[in-house]
């Protein structure tokens, strides 16, 4: 019989140290039992450069926002499908338990949400989600 341990949820003060080492330019802060990291991330040599929020309080999965440019509609007028309500990006989804508190943002939320703008940038041009992933139900906006 194989038994599974849950793993250790990772401190923020781990979490910060490890953005701000893989990620120059990276800023963070803490609040109680939250952590708030704000960077650039360029999908690839030709994108422009985003400005991302994360969000993340413990025991919670982290809130990526697109803070600078805003976000866009695609040439069709259509918002983006990969986004919650509150329009954070949705970059992996909670049910499939692809992120937990033992995992390093910098390691799976960063790389993630530079994905997403990647699919973002030729969704905006093509007016389809290549990205693949379920949907979150669409806000009428």
């Amino acid at each position: 019989m194989v038994k599974y341990q849950k793993q250790k949820t990772i401190n923020l003060a781990f979490q910060w140290m490890v953005i701000n080492k893989k990620y120059s330019g990276w800023k963070c802060k803490s609040m109680r039992s939250k952590l708030i990291c704000e960077g650039n991330i360029k999908p690839s040599v030709i994108s422009a450069t985003y400005l991302i929020r994360i969000s993340y309080k413990l025991k919670e999965s982290p809130k990526i926002y697109l803070v600078d440019p805003p976000l866009q509609k695609n040439f069709l007028g259509e918002r983006a499908d990969h986004l919650y309500p509150d329009d954070s990006l949705c970059v992996f989804h909670p049910r499939f338990n692809e992120w937990d508190g033992s995992k390093l943002i910098a390691h799976t939320i960063i790389p993630w949400t530079s994905l997403w703008l990647y699919y973002y940038e030729v969704w905006l041009f093509t007016g389809e989600w290549k990205g693949g992933g379920v949907h979150p139900p669409k806000r009428n906006s």
